[in-house]
C-alpha cells in the first residue's frame, strides 16, 4: 500500500467573513469607517469593523456611541448572521466539489478544515493546489482567503495569519514549532481566561502549553485544558462535519389513532419544527412538504389504507404556519377518510432567502418576553404560583423531585451527550394500582387489550426509602408492551402490590 506522506489537513480562513460579505453587497463603503453591530442603540457593541474605523482608534467592543464620537461619518450595518450562514453553506458547497471531506469550525465563521490526505497524488505539489484554490474562490465567488496546510486543526488554525496567503508545514514537528512561537494573543482568549493567566506573565503559546494540560485545568477549569489539549493534538476542536443537505422526513404512531382533523394538524405541528430547525441551520427552506397517513384497516378497504397531501407554497418558506394553514385547507377539499393510526412528513429543501432565515430565528424562543408574562403571572397570582421544577437528594422517585419558586428565568443548558444518556421518565403522582402478573401461560395485560400484554421485563432494580417514617421497599422493573411502550413499574415489597410508576418516553 502506498503512504502519502506530508500535510493531511489543511485549514482554510475567509478573515473578517461578515465585512468581507457586506463590501460584496457594498463595494463603496470599502474605504469609509464602517462597524458591524447587533442593533443600532448606541449602548450596542462593536462586533467587528474595517481598517478605516481602525485608524480612527475604534475597536471592538467599544459602544456605538463611543464609536460615533471618534468618527461622526461611521457607517454602521447590522450583524448579516443568516447572510453569513448562507454565504458559509455556499462556500462549503464549492469546497466539497475539490476535496474528499471537509468540516467547519462551530465557533468561528468562515473557517473550514479540509481533508487533504492522499490529495497530492492527484493534484500534484499541494502549495500551487492551495494557490489556485485561493484565485478560483476570489474570482468565482468574490471572497479571499489564508491556507495552512498543516496536520492537526487547531495549530493550523492558530497559524492562518501567518499564511501569505498559503503556509504549508512540512512535519508535524514544525507545526509544532512555528505554534510555540505565537504569541499568547493569537489563541484568541476570552476576557475572564486572560485575566486569570495574565499574573503568570505568558507572553507566547509555548510558555501555556509548557504549563501542562492538567495543570491548566486544576488551576483555570475545563476550558484551559480542553484548548491545551487541542493545541497538542490530543483532542479535537469542535467541528461540525459538512455533508450535502438531503430531504428530511419523520415517522410517529399515533396512539390513540387520530379521527379529527384539528388532532392532526396538532401532531403535524409538533414534528414540523424539528424538521424545519435542522434545514434553516443550512440556509434551507421547504420547497414543498409530504403528509403520508396509514388509515386503520378496520375502517377502510386494503387499497384504500393511506391517504397523502402534497403542500407547496408559492416560494420556498421556513413559515411554520404557512405550511398548517395550507394544510387545514387542503382538508377542506381532501378530508380524512378514516383514523389515522401512523403518519410520516417529507420535506424537499432548497434555498432559503436571508430574509426567512431572520424571521425564523426571531419567531423561537425570546427570553425577555417569556419574563415579562412570568412577571406578570406573579403580579397577578402572587409569587408562590410560578414555579420551577427542582431535583431533591430522595430514595425513591416521587421524592427525587419537587416544585420551587421561580426566581430567574434562563433557558436551559443542554448537557453533553454521553454514552450512556438517562432515560426520560413520565411519572404518574401517585403511582397507579395494576394487576399483579398472572399465572403462568396466561398474557399479563397491566393496560389492558389496548396496549397489548407485556412482551419483555427487565429487572428487578431495589429501592427503598422512608425509614425514617413508614419504611418503603420496592422492586422496580422496565415492562415493555407489544405496542412498543416502555412501561416503569414496581411491587411492593412488603405487601406484594403492583404498580405503574409511569412510562419510558
Amino acid at each position: 500500500m502506498t503512504s502519502f506522506k506530508g500535510p493531511r489537513r489543511a485549514v482554510l480562513q475567509l478573515p473578517e467573513l461578515a465585512l468581507q460579505w457586506v463590501f460584496i453587497q457594498e463595494p463603496r463603503w470599502r474605504e469609509k469607517e464602517l462597524v458591524l453591530s447587533r442593533s443600532d442603540h448606541p449602548g450596542a457593541r462593536v462586533l467587528a469593523l474595517n481598517e478605516a474605523a481602525r485608524r480612527r482608534r475604534i475597536r471592538v467592543h467599544q459602544t456605538l456611541a463611543q464609536a460615533r464620537a471618534l468618527a461622526p461619518e461611521l457607517i454602521t450595518y447590522p450583524w448579516p448572521e443568516a447572510q453569513l450562514i448562507l454565504c458559509q453553506e455556499r462556500v462549503a458547497q464549492w469546497l466539497s466539489e475539490r476535496v474528499p471531506s471537509l468540516a467547519l469550525f462551530t465557533d468561528e465563521p468562515g473557517v473550514f478544515v479540509l481533508d487533504i490526505s492522499g490529495l497530492e497524488a492527484v493534484v500534484g505539489p499541494l502549495k500551487a493546489w492551495a494557490q489556485a484554490l485561493l484565485v478560483s474562490l476570489q474570482e468565482e465567488e468574490g471572497l479571499w482567503g489564508r491556507i495552512v496546510l498543516g496536520y492537526d486543526p487547531m495549530p493550523a488554525r492558530v497559524l492562518c495569519p501567518q499564511a501569505c496567503p498559503v503556509l504549508i508545514l512540512r512535519d508535524p514537528e514544525m507545526e509544532q514549532a512555528q505554534l510555540a512561537e505565537q504569541p499568547l494573543s493569537a489563541l484568541g482568549l476570552n476576557a475572564r481566561l486572560q485575566g486569570q493567566l495574565a499574573p503568570l506573565g505568558l507572553r507566547s503559546i509555548g510558555d501555556f502549553l509548557a504549563l501542562g494540560a492538567q495543570a491548566l485545568g486544576r488551576r483555570f477549569g475545563a476550558e484551559a485544558e480542553g484548548l491545551h489539549r487541542c493545541l497538542t493534538a490530543q483532542a479535537r476542536p469542535q467541528l461540525k462535519l459538512w455533508s450535502p443537505v438531503e430531504s428530511p422526513s419523520v415517522s410517529r404512531d399515533l396512539e390513540p389513532a387520530v379521527t379529527r382533523q384539528d388532532q392532526l394538524l396538532f401532531a403535524v405541528k409538533r414534528e414540523l419544527y424539528g424538521l424545519l430547525s435542522p434545514l434553516a441551520e443550512r440556509g434551507r427552506a421547504v420547497a414543498h412538504l409530504r403528509l403520508n397517513l396509514d388509515l386503520d384497516s378496520s375502517f377502510v378497504a386494503d387499497s384504500e389504507q393511506h391517504q397523502q397531501w402534497m403542500i407547496r407554497p408559492a416560494e420556498a418558506s421556513l413559515d411554520e404556519t404557512l405550511f398548517l394553514d395550507l394544510l387545514r385547507l387542503s382538508f377542506v377539499r381532501d378530508p380524512l377518510r378514516a383514523p389515522a393510526v401512523s403518519l410520516s412528513l417529507e420535506v424537499e429543501p432548497a434555498p432559503a432567502q436571508a430574509e426567512q432565515l431572520t424571521l425564523f430565528r426571531a419567531t423561537r424562543r425570546d427570553i425577555n418576553k417569556a419574563r415579562e408574562a412570568i412577571t406578570r403571572l406573579r403580579t397577578e397570582l402572587g409569587a408562590e404560583a410560578v414555579c420551577q421544577a427542582k431535583a431533591s437528594p430522595g430514595h425513591l422517585p416521587e421524592a427525587q423531585q419537587g416544585f420551587a419558586p421561580l426566581e430567574a428565568l434562563k433557558l436551559p443548558e443542554v448537557p453533553p451527550l454521553t454514552e450512556n444518556p438517562p432515560l426520560v421518565r413520565r411519572l404518574l403522582e401517585p403511582p397507579e394500582p395494576m394487576d399483579p402478573p398472572p399465572q403462568r401461560g396466561r398474557a399479563w395485560l397491566p393496560l389492558g387489550p389496548a396496549q397489548g400484554a407485556v412482551k419483555a421485563l427487565v429487572g428487578p432494580y431495589l429501592a427503598s426509602g422512608g425509614w425514617w417514617a413508614k419504611e418503603q421497599r420496592r422492586r422496580y422493573f422496565f415492562a415493555r408492551l407489544e405496542r412498543g411502550e416502555l412501561l416503569w413499574i414496581f411491587q411492593d415489597v412488603r405487601e406484594g402490590n403492583w404498580f405503574l410508576q409511569g412510562w419510558v418516553q
